[in-house]
This record gives C-alpha cells, structure tokens and sequence, in this order.
C-alpha cells in the first residue's frame, strides 16, 4: 500500500465552442490517490480537488472548484502501465451566463484511460484519453442540454 500525489493543469484556447464561438478553458486538478497494490496490479481511491474555469468570446462564464473522488485500478506488462479510472464532478450551481441560458450544477463523470511507457525508474511517456460526461448542464430557454467533451493529451511523468 502507498499514497500518489498527482497534479496536472489543461489549458485550451480559441476552441470551438456552441453556436459559432470561441471559447477558452483551463482546469488544474490536484490528488492524492491512496492504494493497495498486490503482485502487478493496484487498486486506488482519487480524492481530488479540481477547478475549473470556461470563457465564451472572451466572456466569463464559469470559474469553480470542487472536491473531485474517484475510484482505478493500475496494472503493468513490461514497461506498460494502464491505469483507467473514474472521477465524480460537479461544478456551477444555477450561475446565468446570458439572458435565458442558466448553468445547471454541472455533476458530471470523468473517464481517465492513461497508457504510461517508462523511459526509465525516474521517467515515463504518457498519453491519457479522457472523457467527461455532464448531463443537464446547461438549459437554455428551458431545455436542458447534455455536454459531452473528451481529450486527447500527451506528457511526461517524472517520479520523486
């Protein structure tokens, strides 16, 4: 068993956003994931904090943070490592960011599937695709939409 510290920032801008827009997000997310390892394979619990702010054509919309649990398991093969897991979110509550569009409280699922290739003790490639699933998240005129995004990234992970 052991305790990871993890922190990661994303940061997109000029995306393309609804109805023609441009929008600009940045997350920065902070955890410690407890866990139990056993022979190669590890299950964990993520408690997180993560923050979020969203920007359309240069408009604040939404600047939040939440506590943010999750639940994985890791396992290796040679230098392989895949460690899927699952995060709960909720961000926003009621927040009106134009005339009749109001920002339901924004509880959403995180689906993290990362594939780490170690370089050496200290070093590992990583690219992670994630998806987040946020039902009812914004209601326009009231009709509520579903938003849905999902990411490709690509990085280092360094081991102190």
């Amino acid at each position: 068993y052991g305790i990871d510290l993890y922190g990661s920032f994303l940061s997109g801008s000029s995306l393309e956003g609804p109805e023609n827009s441009k929008a600009d997000m940045h997350f920065l997310k902070g955890l410690a994931r407890p866990y139990l390892k056993i022979n190669e394979f590890s299950i964990y619990a993520n408690l997180g904090f993560s923050s979020g702010a969203w920007e359309i054509n240069s408009i604040k919309q939404l600047d939040d943070s939440t506590f943010s649990p999750g639940i994985g398991f890791e396992t290796s093969i040679d230098k392989f490592t895949i460690s899927p897991s699952i995060d709960w979110v909720s961000y926003g509550s009621g927040t009106v960011i134009a005339p009749g569009i109001v920002w339901e409280p924004g509880d959403g699922i995180i689906y993290n599937i990362p594939l780490s290739y170690e370089l050496n003790d200290k070093i590992s490639l990583k690219v992670k695709y994630e998806l987040g699933d946020f039902s009812e998240f914004i209601e326009s005129d009231g009709n509520k939409n579903e938003a849905i995004y999902n990411s490709l990234m690509f990085g280092i992970d360094y081991k102190f």
